[in-house]
């Protein structure tokens, strides 16, 4: 095995994509914390880093690395910490020294974020592991393209007052505003979601139809603007309705079925998500809060579950 390790290594270091990215998911597998391998294998992964030829094998390592390491690992921490500030390892170094170190992370990672010598998308990342790492809300501005991320959307006054404050810890959620803000638009919803929102954290869930980044609770409150309709982001179904019934005159779409779905059923549904490209999961509350998508280029429906608790127990959490 340990042969296969030099061999592995020797691929990976050379100029062909697929071949070298093969190896490199090899050795991350050789790396993992039960393998007797897991030094020489870690080893291999960090010279691919910073001596492969292709750039697809570096940046596939760099992800193994951050995947393979430890809480309290204190070598892996020093590789990530030397490469911190390098360009081409900044938005890898940021998560392994979180997964590493954890809350003695912080400083660093803070400076990251605040360095207009970093790129925008490795601030942003600083920014958003930082979220997710200490469950605080600086991440709700920042889309799914990184390429939409500019200057404000880093909340960097949040950042750093938390920051100058010593880091606390997040406080448990105050729900009421929100479930008032519910009360008040004559929205329910199923108890299972609720509880999602109220110990929320920014992630991604791929299902067998797309990927979608659940909204949190501020975030479904937010205004949006839906062809030339405004309201908060959880009724935005609401403008495709009425875009669909002014531009077609009809007063139903289909779903996966061929049967009619009426637009004033559209319109009562309760937007949760979205996949960063104009489709809408939401929650169908006259059919027991069931899972549908609005597919808004053919403005069609599909019903992928019965329940969120359901929909939630076969997307995978990215």
């Amino acid at each position: 095995m340990a042969d296969d390790v030099e061999r592995l290594t020797s691929e990976a270091l050379g100029r062909k994509i697929s071949r070298g990215t093969e190896a490199v998911e090899r050795l991350e597998k050789l790396a993992g914390p039960r393998s007797k391998h897991r030094a020489k294998a870690t080893e291999a992964l960090r010279r691919i880093v910073l001596e492969g030829k292709a750039e697809h094998a570096r940046f596939r390592a760099n992800m193994a690395l951050v995947s393979v390491a430890e809480p309290g690992d204190e070598e892996a921490a020093a590789f990530f910490r030397e490469h911190l500030n390098e360009p081409e390892h900044c938005f890898h170094a940021v998560r392994g020294l979180l997964k590493t170190e954890g809350r003695k992370a912080y400083p660093d990672v803070v400076a990251v974020a605040a360095d207009p010598k970093h790129t925008m998308e490795d601030r942003g990342e600083a920014v958003r592991s930082l979220a997710k790492h200490a469950k605080q809300p600086f991440a709700r501005r920042l889309r799914k393209d990184f390429h939409e991320w500019q200057e404000n959307d880093l909340l960097l006054r949040e950042v750093k007052a938390w920051a100058k404050a010593g880091f606390p810890e997040a406080s448990p959620k105050d729900m009421g505003e929100f479930k008032a803000a519910l009360e008040k638009l004559g929205i329910k919803v199923p108890a299972d979601y609720l509880r999602l929102l109220e110990s929320y954290e920014e992630a991604e869930y791929t299902d067998r139809f797309s990927t979608w980044r659940l909204a949190s609770d501020t975030e479904l409150l937010e205004t949006v603007s839906v062809d030339k309709h405004k309201g908060p982001y959880l009724r935005q179904l609401v403008g495709y309705a009425k875009t669909l019934a002014s531009v077609f005159g009809s007063d139903a779409v289909e779903d996966q079925k061929g049967k009619p779905y009426p637009l004033d059923r559209l319109q009562q549904g309760i937007a949760i998500a979205d996949d960063g490209s104009g489709d809408v999961l939401f929650l169908d509350p006259l059919d027991n809060f069931s899972v549908w998508i609005f597919h808004h280029d053919g403005g069609d429906v599909h019903r992928v579950a019965a329940d969120f608790g359901t929909w939630l127990g076969k997307a995978k959490k990215e």
